[in-house]
């Protein structure tokens, strides 16, 4: 019971600097006298349940927030366990594009006596679409999501400029710049949006 006291004391003091409330401010708020919430966080006596539940409405938190241990601290992720066998899963599926790739250009240059070195540009963008999928999926790294698609648009569009590289229509990296405008506004705006959940 002294430990649950003691746990009590430190989160609501610990809350209300988190929230830069003076003791005043969160006597108004709570219609007590200062000297309450001071004798409060001096553990001289304790809020009753329903004063809690005030104080926990004040600041935007759950009760469970002032009645546990480390109560200000953001809950950890759980590492999933299986993240190393998905993570090689979705390396051997851009190596099968590689592989598929040289053996295409092996077909061409052998068989049709020509050079395919294009194939191999068209790998890139295939290898980063393909890592995007498994990273939605399964890996849900923000910073590699955004670093994929980037690598896909660039990829495709040389990929393109490469195939008909006799027309020489290099205006068409002009498409790549709105693109990639988007792809880092998205990626900023999915960080704030987890920024909110994760402060609610």
């Amino acid at each position: 019971m002294d430990n649950l006291r003691e746990i009590i004391i430190e989160n609501l003091l610990t809350l209300r600097r988190k929230n830069k409330m003076t003791q005043q401010d969160l006597a108004k708020q709570i219609n007590y006298s200062d000297k309450a919430v001071s004798r409060w966080e001096n553990g001289e006596v304790l809020p009753d349940v329903e004063t809690l539940a005030k104080i926990a409405e004040v600041y935007g938190v759950p009760l469970s927030r002032i009645l546990e241990k480390d109560a200000d601290e953001a809950p950890k992720k759980r590492r999933d366990p299986a993240l190393l066998t998905k993570a090689l899963i979705a390396a051997i599926s851009v190596c099968v594009v590689w592989a598929i790739a040289v053996v295409i250009y092996v077909y061409i240059r052998v068989f049709m006596k020509t050079s395919a070195w294009q194939v191999f540009i068209w790998a890139i963008p295939v290898s980063a679409l393909l890592m995007q999928l498994f990273n939605t999926r399964w890996i849900r790294v923000p910073f590699l999501s955004m670093i994929c698609s980037s690598v896909a648009i660039w990829g495709l569009i040389t990929a393109v400029y490469c195939t008909i590289l006799s027309y020489n229509i290099w205006l068409i990296f002009l498409i790549g710049i709105p693109l990639q405008a988007i792809v880092v506004l998205v990626s900023i705006l999915k960080k704030e949006r987890h920024k909110l959940k994760t402060t609610k």
